[in-house]
């Protein structure tokens, strides 16, 4: 006899993990030894000048408190290419769309 045929559910389920391993791995090019020390440049993408002041302003404390340097690579986009990048419904005067209805099998 043979075993049950696997799922649909099962299936996707499958291949959103060998998805995820696949899209991790190709991340994680360069040197995998662990860094205990040294110059370290950390990434911001912001459209609040408020973040990049709260970094740059920690940046200091954290040299001194461990023996790394930090260093930031800050990207700042404005307003307007924050708005285009939001749903529609997520807009202040925008109501809230509801919840999709449960599909019945």
């Amino acid at each position: 006899m043979f075993p049950a045929s696997p799922t649909r559910r099962t299936l996707l389920r499958g291949a959103l993990g060998l998805g995820t391993a696949t899209a991790l791995t190709a991340c994680g090019g360069g040197s995998t030894t662990a860094r205990t020390s040294g110059d370290v440049t950390l990434s911001l993408w912001t459209h609040d000048p408020g973040y990049e002041d709260f970094f740059r302003k920690g940046t200091p404390e954290a040299d001194r408190l461990t023996d790394f340097r930090y260093h930031l690579d800050v990207t700042r986009a404005g307003p307007a290419e924050e708005c285009t990048r939001r749903p529609p419904w997520t807009a202040p005067d925008a109501s809230v769309p509801s919840p999709p209805s449960p599909s019945r099998r």
